[in-house]
């Protein structure tokens, strides 16, 4: 396995797995800049993600949305982590300036069993894409 980044990984499970001991991960995604419409993550094993976003930026809340893709609520993220029902839940994000970093864990489907803490990181931007 290619570790291209070990003291943000040391750092971001270190992070989760005090505040969130019992949340189930194999994956954490690190978007930077990236804009997403409106989705579910369906290949999410569970139905439960911590996410949170960081960085210097304005704006870019994730929205949460019915069935109807219709807004429910907008959530500011900076600093401000939240455990959401990413896999049934539609969600999107708001536009921002500046430079924002979001962190989202994910149970896999290809690697995922019950509790399993060995976490990648995917660090994503909009030309660059890394698994380590």
């Amino acid at each position: 396995r290619l570790n291209l980044y070990p003291i943000l990984e040391k750092a971001l499970n270190s992070y989760i797995n005090t505040h969130y001991p019992d949340l189930e991960y194999n994956q954490i995604l690190v978007n930077k800049n990236n804009w997403f419409d409106i989705h579910k993550d369906k290949n999410n094993k569970v139905d439960n993600a911590l996410l949170f976003c960081i960085g210097d930026f304005e704006g870019g809340r994730i929205v949460l949305h019915n069935e109807d893709k219709a807004k429910i609520v907008a959530i500011d993220l900076k600093y401000n982590p939240i455990l959401f029902a990413n896999k049934t839940t539609y969600h999107s994000v708001e536009p921002w300036t500046g430079d924002r970093y979001s962190v989202i864990t994910y149970l896999i489907w290809k690697n995922a069993s019950r509790n399993t803490k060995i976490p990648r990181i995917l660090m994503e931007t909009t030309s660059i894409s890394r698994f380590f």
